[in-house]
């Protein structure tokens, strides 16, 4: 039940006109039940108090409640792997304004405000697949959303895709569909999510696939079609175009920056960049927080601001020359690399590897493992004065790719090798974490070269591409992937211990070349959640209160009347 403030008099006339406008918008929005609707806007979540763990929020509008989740999301990773996940479901966006701030926003997505149903919002829906890590937006989650780059640049993007951003928090926060073409303002209805486990936080390239009509891309929307053209598509940026193209079934990609959580410790400080501006929001950020410095006039930014437990790491940097797309985008020409065909790149000894690397960066090298039986070693490198990709020469080795089926024991044919498998030097609790105890699980990764069993030189690996764990006894302690062979200077973060009970927790890692030996460790909870604050202490009891004064003395007995005469 909602109060309705008196109205003050108003012309007649406009009063009309309002109500003919609301009639036309609810006639467009009838039309509009059943019909297609876009996608309007798209937010991430993560929290650290469930690491390596990441939603995403896909907004539309429309009148029909849904009766399905559509499609998939599909998250291309910089080694050329792609992690596709089923939409889990959709939610209540409460009627938010479509052009509603951040605030707004964690408002519509944790309890469907303003209007919704706070049952059916998403900060009611757990982990799928792990509820014990509880909600996958709540207050405690740092939440993202996109728009277009603020750059003056142009980012290069090889073809990959359309660059965003994280808006800032007092700008409007959708990327589609702020108004109705009168101006009156849209509203988010509906919610669709979609989880993905195993990020570290950096740029990926997104893009939904098999979706319903319920969030088709944004450029798609016909202007022309009736009542439904009475919807105005601006502002109309990445990601909200994001899909697959119609006539070369091609994605159409967003190429964007996912904060994911990682448990470390927070970053108190703002970093420094050269030639660039750092907001200071940046201070103060939970480990896993990509920062968004602006590069300066004439200056392009490249790599990724990432605070990793206290530290501020990635590679970002502005620089006069352009940065390196991904040498297997397909607008991407190597004509240094001489014929080989990379299928991504990893960290090699610096940091920035990934959809935009920067000048002078060297990254490691994976062939197509997958699709063709393939596997290599070496390392490439982003020229700084053309912007592309030439080999790098590492251990007197060029980088190659190899198809397994042609190995044998020849000197330019190495054998098909498993790495070692990874050491794990300890499993111990994550202090970072307080009072939610976690365990920090620390290793090292095997080494990238052996030497040939016949000829004694030094033989390459192909790079690992992952990192897996097992826990036993499972149901509490949850260790998730690592979905990057980059391993984390100070370990990766599990979440749930229980005290009193011994895990034993193993790690392998993952290439081309197939998985490694497992190697594990026990862990037995040492740090007990604080205390709980003493209750206060009773109020003190009121004084006694005084003793009841005295009635007052009678009054005189009245002389009696004098007798009548």
């Amino acid at each position: 039940v909602y109060a309705r403030a008196r109205r003050p008099k108003q012309d007649l006339r406009m009063v009309a006109g309002r109500r003919v406008l609301r009639a036309v918008l609810l006639l467009a929005g009838l039309r509009e039940r059943g019909a297609r609707a876009y996608l309007s806007a798209m937010c991430t979540a993560t929290s650290p108090d469930a690491p390596r763990i990441v939603t995403f929020f896909l907004g539309t509008y429309g009148n029909t409640e849904p009766t399905d989740a559509p499609g998939e999301l599909v998250v291309s990773l910089a080694n050329g792997e792609e992690v596709v996940t089923s939409f889990d479901g959709w939610c209540d966006g409460g009627g938010v304004a479509m052009a509603g701030t951040r605030d707004q926003y964690r408002s519509s997505l944790v309890d469907a405000q303003p209007f919704g149903n706070a049952s059916r919002a998403c900060g009611a829906k757990l982990v799928p697949g792990h509820s014990e890590l509880g909600v996958i937006v709540g207050r405690r989650h740092e939440i993202t959303c996109y728009s277009q780059h603020s750059q003056a640049v142009t980012l290069p993007d090889g073809g990959m895709g359309s660059w965003g951003f994280a808006a800032a928090e007092a700008v409007p926060q959708n990327c589609a569909f702020s108004a109705w073409t009168s101006g009156y303002p849209a509203e988010l209805t509906y919610w669709f999510h979609a989880t993905v486990i195993g990020l570290h936080a950096g740029s990926y390239r997104v893009w939904t696939r098999d979706v319903s009509a319920r969030i088709a891309p944004a450029d798609e929307y016909c202007t022309t079609c009736g009542l439904q053209s009475l919807r105005d598509p601006a502002p109309l940026h990445s990601p909200c175009s994001m899909g697959v193209a119609v006539s070369s079934g091609e994605p159409k990609a967003a190429l964007v920056p996912i904060p994911v959580a990682d448990g470390g410790s927070p970053c108190d400080t703002r970093p420094e960049v050269d030639f660039a501006t750092v907001p200071f929001e940046c201070r103060g950020t939970v480990s896993g927080h990509l920062c968004n410095a602006t590069c300066d006039p004439g200056y392009t930014p490249a790599g990724d601001l990432v605070c990793e437990d206290g530290e501020w790491v990635g590679g970002f940097r502005c620089s006069p020359q352009q940065g390196c797309p991904r040498p297997d985008a397909p607008g991407v020409t190597n004509d240094l690399l001489k014929g080989l065909e990379v299928f991504g790149i990893t960290k090699a000894t610096a940091e920035g590897c990934g959809l935009l690397t920067p000048p002078g960066t060297s990254c490691r090298i994976l062939c197509d493992e997958a699709g063709n039986n393939q596997w290599g070693f070496g390392s490439i490198v982003c020229d700084a004065d053309t912007s592309t990709w030439a080999p790098q020469f590492d251990d007197g080795q060029t980088p190659e790719c190899y198809t397994a089926s042609a190995l044998g024991p020849v000197l330019d044919e190495p054998l098909h090798l498993t790495h070692d498998a990874p050491v794990l030097s300890y499993v111990k609790d994550n202090e970072a974490s307080k009072p939610d105890i976690g365990a920090r699980a620390v290793w090292t990764a095997p080494p990238e070269l052996t030497l040939h069993p016949d000829f004694g030189i030094p033989v390459g690996y192909s790079a690992i591409t992952r990192y897996e764990f097992e826990v036993a006894p499972a149901g509490s302690l949850y260790c998730p992937p690592l979905l990057t062979g980059d391993v984390p200077a100070r370990g990766a973060v599990c979440t749930g211990a229980l005290p009193g009970v011994e895990y034993n927790v193993s790690v392998r890692a993952v290439s081309g070349q197939g998985p490694t030996a497992w190697t594990s460790a026990n862990y037995t909870r040492e740090l007990s959640p604080p205390p709980s604050p003493p209750s206060p202490p009773p109020p003190p009891r009121p004084p006694p209160s005084p003793p009841p004064s005295p009635p007052p003395p009678s009054p005189p007995p009245s002389p009696p009347n004098p007798p009548s005469e």
